[in-house]
This record gives C-alpha cells, structure tokens and sequence, in this order.
C-alpha cells in the first residue's frame, strides 16, 4: 500500500493519542486548498494507523498546520496551533 509521509508524528502514550502533522507554506491564493488537501491526504495513512494502534483507545488525529510566506492563517489554524500547543505569541528574531 501506498501511504505518504507526514513531517511531524507525535506518539502521545500519556494521552494514548497519535498526531499526525503536516506544515505547509503557501501562497494566500492557495491557503484554504492547501489546507483542505492537507487534511485529505492522511486520510489512508489514519485508517490504515487505526488498524495497527496502541491499544482500542488510541485516538489518531491529523493536524494540517499551514500558513501563507508572510504569516497569513486560515479561520481553522487556531484550532490546529492549539491541538499542538504552539503558543500565539510570534517573535522575529534579527540576526
């Protein structure tokens, strides 16, 4: 079976929850598409996880984290941020 490779995989035993993270920058055009393909393509990849989890409890999650070059967000990227525990505060940091 073919299945894609996602950047981040969390494997949260304390909370017995599998994460599943895929970040993506974009341009503003392309954010909520880019967003939306994100998602779907782990859909197999959580399935076929689901057969082969930690125990019948495990919750497997995809978290498509994604964001245009200049820091531009979709309505849904708090939700995301938060499930990661990213905080909101963004610093620059000058070199």
């Amino acid at each position: 079976m073919f299945c894609n490779k996602p950047d981040i995989v969390v494997a949260d035993y304390s909370k017995n929850a599998i994460t599943l993270v895929e970040v993506g920058i974009t341009c503003q055009d392309n954010l909520e598409q880019v967003e939306r393909d994100k998602d779907a393509k782990y859909k197999a990849l959580k399935e076929e996880m689901g057969n082969h989890k930690m125990n019948a409890l495990t919750t497997i999650e995809v978290v498509p984290y994604v964001m245009t070059w200049d820091g531009l967000v979709t309505k849904r990227h708090t939700e995301c941020r938060l499930k990661l525990g990213v905080s909101d505060r963004m610093e620059e940091i000058e070199g």
